[in-house]
């Protein structure tokens, strides 16, 4: 678990992401809780990557895919920081998660490394259910909008009287596409580690049955030959629209992210000497 003075917790397991909260984990869950007994549960938080020219899939985490031909570890330190590494074939992974001292986000770094001799074009989605409540079968409808100018989209429920204000996910690459239904992103046949919306780069339209509230964020990135790409992501509340957006800002800049992340760590390990 990781927190800071401002009430945001990110919980993560061996296995990957598992569920944030913001100021109080059982009034105002960001993203739900799920079981820890069972090995093909529906996911509260993932990272996707697909290829789509050789078709394979990918993910930072060894859940949700939950691949045996890739090479997962996680590491958990004194810096603050969980890291999750993965390996498959010519490609790797790493994905950083951390919690800054003094905002209210958790932030999400992920590089991709190939180490073929051609470039690589692939679709990455990071993946969140939002509640913005105790369990999400107590939220209600939430208010939903996007804002592609910052790659990013909102939900708050004007119902959670303990904690109001905007809750936001957003990346720094930009977006091609927003899914904002969970049915939509995952598609019909529900096949939970081949999401429709990332296998195909269009949501499932006719899909109108499941429509808890998600934030699934559909990217494209180009990682050269013998090189890597890094792409920050962050999920967050604030208590208004314009501290929102102004944290959005602050994490739009990569390097600004990694410097972030220096600092959290350089924090936590003082505070273990």
């Amino acid at each position: 678990t990781m927190s800071n003075a401002l009430g945001h917790i990110v919980v993560v397991t061996n296995r990957g992401l598992h569920t944030s909260a913001s100021v109080n984990a059982q009034q105002n869950r960001l993203t739900p809780d799920w079981s820890d007994i069972v090995t093909k549960e529906v996911p509260s938080e993932a990272f996707y990557i697909h290829d789509p020219a050789t078709g394979e899939w990918f993910s930072p985490t060894y859940h949700p895919l939950n691949d045996p031909e890739a090479t997962t570890e996680s590491e958990f330190g004194v810096d603050g920081a969980a890291v999750f590494r993965m390996s498959k074939g010519t490609l790797e992974t790493e994905l950083t998660v951390f919690v800054p001292p003094d905002d209210p986000v958790g932030v999400y770094i992920l590089t991709v490394k190939n180490n073929a001799d051609s470039p690589r074009r692939l679709r990455v989605a990071p993946y969140f259910q939002i509640v913005l409540a105790g369990q999400p079968e107590h939220a209600g409808t939430l208010s939903v909008w996007t804002d592609p100018a910052l790659n990013a989209v909102f939900f708050e429920n004007p119902r959670n009287t303990f904690r109001t204000g905007p809750a936001f996910v957003a990346v720094s690459d930009d977006v091609e596409r927003f899914e904002t239904r969970r049915g939509r992103f995952f598609g019909k046949a529900r096949v939970l580690d081949r999401p429709l919306l990332v296998e195909r780069g269009e949501p499932d339209v006719s899909e109108a049955i499941d429509d808890r509230p998600v934030a699934g964020l559909l990217t494209t990135i180009e990682v050269p030959a013998r090189g890597s790409y890094t792409i920050a992501v962050v999920l967050g509340q604030a208590d208004d629209r314009r501290t929102a957006e102004a944290v959005i800002r602050k994490y739009q800049d990569v390097a600004d992210a990694e410097d972030v992340a220096r600092m959290t760590a350089r924090l936590h390990q003082r505070q273990a000497e």
